[in-house]
Parts: C-alpha cells; sequence; structure tokens
C-alpha cells in the first residue's frame, strides 16, 4: 500500500498564528515546536524574526489608484457587461487606461496604443 503523504502546511496558516509562534519564541520556545505548534511556514517565520516585521507585506508593485478609484473602475466594467459588452482583455485594458487618463492619475501604461 502506498504511504499517507504528507501536505504541509502551506495556507494553512493565519496572521494571528504567525503573532502568537513570534510570541512564544521570544518567550523562550524553541522556533521548531513553535512552527509545529502553530502551523506557520518556517521561511516566513525566519523573515519575521530577522527582520522584525508585524504584518504581513504586501506583494508586488503598489497600485496607482486608491480605494475608491479601484471601486469606480469596477462598477464601469460591471456595467459594460451588463449592457452586453463583450469584455476581452483589450477592451479591459482600454478601459483602465481610458478611466485613469480622464482622471489624470501619473501611469506608467502605453501611450501610443493607448492601453494599460
Amino acid at each position: 500500500m502506498p504511504r499517507e503523504r504528507n501536505r504541509g502546511i502551506r495556507g494553512k496558516w493565519s496572521e494571528e498564528n504567525l503573532r502568537k509562534a513570534i510570541a512564544a519564541v521570544l518567550n523562550g520556545m524553541s522556533k521548531n515546536l513553535s512552527i509545529k505548534r502553530f502551523w506557520v511556514p518556517r521561511g516566513m517565520m525566519r523573515d519575521f524574526l530577522g527582520k522584525n516585521l508585524t504584518s504581513k507585506c504586501s506583494m508586488g508593485r503598489k497600485s496607482i489608484r486608491t480605494k475608491e478609484q479601484e471601486q469606480e473602475l469596477c462598477s464601469r466594467i460591471i456595467r459594460l457587461a451588463e449592457i452586453g459588452y463583450l469584455l476581452t482583455s483589450k477592451v479591459l485594458r482600454s478601459c483602465v487606461f481610458n478611466f485613469c487618463d480622464a482622471i489624470s492619475i501619473c501611469h506608467l501604461f502605453n501611450k501610443e496604443k493607448k492601453i494599460s
């Protein structure tokens, strides 16, 4: 019979568990024990302990639009879909470009093709 596969702890951790694990290590518990007890990835624990981080970091480039502008852009796109406009990736990219131009957001989009 095949052995049971250990699927690991990927995706099973939360920010609260990470904080508890870091607090436990700072109070004297070993790193390995806190990793196993709180289901936190080793690499993540190492990064947070080494850099003294307190919360999750966002990945990728920061957004050039605010949350309100993102909401307005989403409502425009949803309205286009509701009236039956065929939404392809090219149409969406041009819609984003036109939106950013209309409210004069400084962007790095392609100005020749007028797409994001």
